[in-house]
């Protein structure tokens, strides 16, 4: 399956594409689960860094 990024198309194995939507569901999980007990802010600074 061909997806059209922002900077041009990507070609996916249905196997890649199975791994980038979990990916995309543990991110919103995990995003969600920081935010929950900071209360009101203007804003946040995180600094991800993956090996």
């Amino acid at each position: 399956m061909t997806k059209t990024l922002s900077k041009g198309c990507v070609t996916l194995s249905k196997a890649e594409e199975k791994q980038a939507q979990q990916f995309h569901k543990a991110f919103d999980k995990a995003r969600q689960a920081g935010f929950q007990h900071l209360g009101a802010a203007e804003e946040a600074y995180f600094d991800v860094r993956l090996s």
